[in-house]
């Protein structure tokens, strides 16, 4: 059982600071509480000791926090306040239900692969960030292709052209990968994604590899601008004397999920999969009935 609980939100919006009050009074007789505002967690992080952080908001907020806490080891628990999210998918109600000495036997704990990307200009470290979701290299500036080469493993493997490349984590998937035409993982399997964004070429594909793989990725051209983005948080201007390192982190994402929902439940409430097709009212609204 958890002794010290972690409670974050943005306490600039309103219904999130109520929530953070109304949980710290529910939970403080079966724990040790503290409640942050997330953006002020960056100057106390290293001094953050907890058994798991409950965090009010959005998947953004979820992001945010887990790239900080990842290396504590501290579990995230993500409450929605009105849209169900991928990584927030317990409402207030259904944490209230719960409340109690057993509170944390009720959830289950899941261990996502997540990121380490390290930014060098030659042989110099210039830029270092853990990733949960997914890196992103893309033009900078007006709209052009760019070309990208991909080394994985110190074995050349493609250069893309287009809009940019998409490395994703499982738990990134269904975030701009997906829109951009790649695969939906589990998110507790071992593997990344490598998505081309709008490829110039045909033969460029979405690419699974395993979460082992060492994946490197510099702009190919000098007449190329790019930057780099992490989990749509974090950018960074690139160019063709920068070189883009990623590596499996050596700390999982940790976040305690509900019981009571599955991630294919999460599939068809957020994105309506696997809905068969509605033939009858379509053909009742053109007109044309089926026949039965």
């Amino acid at each position: 059982m958890a002794d010290r609980l972690l409670l974050l939100g943005d306490i600039s919006k309103r219904d999130i600071r109520k929530n953070l009050e109304k949980f710290e009074r529910l939970l403080e007789p079966y724990y040790n509480i503290q409640a942050e505002d997330i953006f002020s967690l960056t100057e106390k992080v290293e001094s953050v000791e907890a058994d798991l952080a409950i965090v009010f908001g959005g998947d953004g907020s979820m992001l945010y926090v887990g790239r900080m806490l990842c290396p504590k080891r501290i579990p995230l628990l993500g409450v929605h306040r009105g849209r169900l999210g991928f990584l927030t998918e317990v409402s207030p109600k259904e944490l209230e239900e719960c409340v109690g000495e057993d509170f944390l036997a009720y959830f289950r704990i899941s261990r996502c692969v997540t990121l380490e990307v390290v930014v060098y200009q030659g042989e110099k470290e210039i830029f270092r960030s853990p990733c949960i979701n997914d890196v992103v290299i893309s033009f900078y500036g007006i709209c052009r292709i760019i070309s990208v080469r991909c080394i994985l493993d110190e074995i050349p493997i493609t250069t893309y052209y287009g809009d940019g490349v998409i490395v994703s984590t499982p738990v990134g998937s269904t975030a701009y990968s997906l829109s951009a035409g790649g695969p939906i993982l589990l998110q507790e399997m071992e593997s990344l994604i490598l998505t081309p964004i709008c490829p110039h070429t045909l033969n460029n594909r979405p690419l699974v590899i395993p979460a082992k793989t060492h994946i490197e990725l510099q702009i190919a051209s000098p007449q190329d601008e790019g930057a780099i983005t992490i989990d749509g948080q974090i950018s960074l201007p690139i160019d063709y004397t920068h070189r883009v390192s990623i590596r499996r982190y050596r700390f999982p994402f940790l976040r305690l999920t509900s019981p009571k929902r599955t991630f294919f439940d999460t599939l068809k409430e957020k994105l309506m999969w696997a809905e068969p097709p509605n033939y009858r009212e379509q053909g009742e609204e053109n007109g044309h009935g089926a026949s039965s």
